[in-house]
């Protein structure tokens, strides 16, 4: 069974992630993922070498270039272990490689014993040169130069090294179609927006254009989505045998990040980064896209020449909200919903394995109940709210038991302590009574909502009778029984009620008592009419049982003195009035029972007036320890830009937690926004939980400017640099835990210098 999962309201979410943590409760709180996109990504390449490159890579030398980098690391960790301690803790695990991946020849090349050697060579001249320069000597990046010079080769890369990572899903653009420079162009679209991350162990085709550059001159550009962020790496050398003289990136957010718009110089910085480039985009388009208020990824990828993209379009979620109305109703109600409608719910739920079922399952059993409320509190994370509709009421409605616990109404409610449901049931019916608005009692979505929260606030005994009632409420019947006030107790006791906290002042006045119960097979085990009538003849007591079923039918039976009577008047009782009794039926208004049946408003709802403070939203441990590493930081230091979050420029590794040697650390985040626009600042909360970044963590907004993350284990630091993208000035972002130094910096001047 999934935990409780807190509605999304101002008094607490708890979320479950793919971690495994203690349930936990948050304000203010929304995240997103994939689906809550048009589940697009889209990338490019375009290629303006000097000399031309070959369709596959020379064999021998990719063989040698695999061998030897693999046969570096593997020393280099061997070295690493026999240092003390003290240096090895300083001492990365492995060296940053960029190097093109493909298919390896074995047997091709030197042979993996001189390969071996030579490799031993260079691993101790690199970590003895980076022990006795004090840890302080920048450590080479692994290249495709680097390589083959050591290796005393000339680079021989091919385009096989850049087809073969995405297979038929990297089409090639005829060279007639590129109109704005290159001589060979790469497109692909992918369902994830979180497809091309292009970093770590994801950076094949990043170093395939770094391997095309310094084998063989020229200008390279990389075009790519991410989430909400947009990336454009141009890649440039002189010639053959070069290094790269431009190596670099510019980043921009499909949505601004602030409410007052994007820096009026970035577009400059873009000019600046293709400066005598072969490829020159539209500016003129790109300064459009620029002012719009959102970025069309079609119309930014076609100002490079470049036409197919996918556009990262937000939902239409009003229409959205309601269709998950349609297919909550639906489901609970036992029919199957329409394709269409489920076909888009399942959209914005995604691949999480929590997709709604294409018919009912078998009511009774909470796990219809359970998964529409995990689709209700999904779509509240990924979409923006409702601005009509049901929503907002069931919401209300499901906060009953806040209230109610927050209010003298509490001393009043019984529990079930049977074993046949009847406790059960008509504790639940107890809890209804306390809905409002009241046209949310009888609603199965409101009462599933309803049956979570009181998961959520350890109301544990009416969760599964909730959620069975919200699957089975068109066969849930009204069973009423009125009985004289002094068999309260054994009433209460016979069929499984205890009340622990009830005052003599609770209870209501008159010579009746009365209980009424929510009457299912699914709800309760044997016929309850009859285990009633039997009771009524052992207590030799007067009253009626009566019985209400969906459709209406009514039955009414007298007792008096404990044998069935003819009437109300033989029993003592006020007539009863079976058409009240439908009507109560009908509109799920448990109140208005014991008065249809003549004996006075026993079922009134107790006083919500709040008693108490609420509860104080307790947070995940992950939370806890998140906000106290971030409490501790200095004050942000001023930086120009994000580069330094990464430990490289280029980032070719994912940093992880921990000392480096099997510990671990959780590493804490926190972003803040000043005059952050809403919407910006959900699309970076929903880019945040992507792939290779908080997906195996938590993120949440702690305020309505700062988002805060415990980013799992382990991050891509180049993505979190790329997703902030053209983040304002005075932006700022704090990083601590795991084996790096904490980092509070605060953005300034962006986007004014080159």
């Amino acid at each position: 069974m999934r935990g409780a999962i807190e509605p999304a309201s101002d008094l607490r979410l708890c979320l479950p992630s793919k971690r495994t943590r203690a349930p936990g409760v948050a304000s203010l709180e929304w995240v997103a993922s994939p689906a809550c996109l048009d589940a697009m990504a889209s990338l490019a390449f375009l290629l303006a070498p000097l000399a031309p490159i070959p369709a596959e890579a020379d064999r021998a030398w990719f063989c040698d270039l695999k061998q030897w980098s693999m046969a570096l690391n593997a020393h280099w960790d061997t070295l690493r272990d026999r240092l003390p301690p003290e240096q090895r803790a300083r001492v990365p695990r492995a060296l940053q490689m960029r190097l093109p991946s493909g298919t390896m020849h074995f047997g091709a090349g030197s042979g993996p014993e001189k390969v071996g050697r030579n490799a031993f060579k260079w691993a101790k001249q690199l970590i003895d040169h980076y022990v006795v320069g004090e840890f302080a000597a920048p450590l080479p990046v692994i290249d495709t130069l680097l390589t083959s010079q050591a290796l005393g080769l000339a680079p021989a890369p091919g385009l096989d090294n850049l087809e073969q990572y995405r297979g038929d899903a990297l089409r090639a653009i005829a060279a007639g179609k590129l109109k704005r420079g290159g001589s060979l162009g790469y497109a692909s679209n992918a369902g994830s927006p979180w497809e091309f991350s292009l970093w770590g162990h994801r950076a094949a085709e990043r170093n395939a254009l770094h391997a095309f550059a310094q084998a063989y001159g020229g200008d390279y550009v990389l075009l790519a989505t991410w989430g909400e962020a947009l990336r454009v790496e141009r890649i440039a050398s002189a010639g053959p045998g070069a290094a790269p003289a431009v190596d670099d990136e510019w980043t921009v957010r499909l949505v601004p990040l602030a409410a007052s718009g994007r820096h009026p110089d970035l577009l400059l910085r873009l000019r600046r980064l293709f400066q005598g480039a072969a490829i020159q985009p539209d500016f003129a388009a790109i300064e459009r896209e620029l002012a719009a208020p959102r970025i069309s990824v079609a119309a930014f990828f076609k100002a490079f020449g470049v036409a197919g993209a996918r556009e990262v379009e937000p939902p239409n979620a009003e229409v959205l909200w309601k269709q998950l109305d349609d297919v909550s109703t639906a489901l609970l109600t036992g029919a199957p919903p329409t394709k269409q409608a489920l076909a888009a719910v399942n959209a914005v739920l995604g691949e999480s394995g929590d997709k709604l079922p294409a018919k009912p399952t078998r009511p009774g059993k909470g796990s219809t109940a359970q998964a529409v409320v995990f689709a209700h509190h999904l779509f509240h994370q990924r979409l923006p709210a409702p601005t009509g509709g049901p929503w907002a009421e069931r919401t209300h409605a499901a906060e009953t038991v806040v209230r109610v616990e927050d209010s003298l109404a509490h001393r009043a409610m019984t529990f079930g302590c049977g074993t046949k449901g009847a406790g059960e049931s008509a504790a639940a019916a107890r809890m209804l009574l306390h809905v409002e608005p009241r046209s949310r009692a009888g609603d199965p979505v409101a009462i599933a909502m309803l049956s979570n929260e009181c998961e959520v606030w350890n109301w544990h005994g009416f969760v599964e009778p909730l959620a069975t009632v919200s699957e089975t409420l068109a066969r849930t019947a009204f069973t009423a029984i009125v009985a004289p006030r002094a068999e309260r107790a054994s009433l209460r006791e016979t069929f499984g009620l205890e009340a622990p906290e009830e005052h003599e002042e609770d209870i209501p006045p008159g010579p009746w008592a009365a209980e009424v119960f929510l009457d299912s097979r699914a709800l309760i085990k044997g016929d309850l009419s009859a285990a009633a009538a039997a009771w009524m003849r052992k207590r030799k007591a007067s009253g009626i049982v009566a019985r209400v079923v969906p459709d209406g039918a009514v039955s009414l039976t007298y007792f008096a003195a404990g044998r069935e009577a003819r009437d109300a008047a033989d029993a003592g009782l006020p007539p009863a009035d079976p058409n009240a009794l439908r009507e109560a039926r009908r509109n799920f208004d448990l109140r208005a029972v014991p008065v249809a049946l003549g004996v006075g408003d026993l079922f009134a709802p107790g006083d919500l007036t709040p008693s108490l403070q609420l509860r104080p939203p307790v947070e995940t441990a992950s939370r806890e320890t998140t906000n106290g590493l971030l409490a501790a930081l200095p004050a942000p230091a001023p930086v120009r830009d994000w580069r330094i979050l990464s430990s490289s420029f280029d980032d070719e590794i994912t940093l992880r937690g921990g000392d480096g040697d099997g510990g671990d650390a959780l590493l804490a985040l926190r972003i803040r926004v000043p005059g952050a626009d809403p919407d910006g600042l959900r699309s970076l909360c929903n880019d945040l939980t992507g792939r290779d970044l908080a997906d195996n963590g938590d993120v949440w907004r702690h305020a309505d400017d700062e988002l805060r993350a415990d980013m799992g284990d382990d991050y891509c630091p180049a993505l979190l640099r790329m997703i902030l993208g053209d983040a304002p000035a005075g932006t700022e972002v704090a990083l601590t835990g795991g084996c790096d130094a904490p980092l509070s910096l605060v953005l300034v001047n962006a986007h004014a210098s080159a």
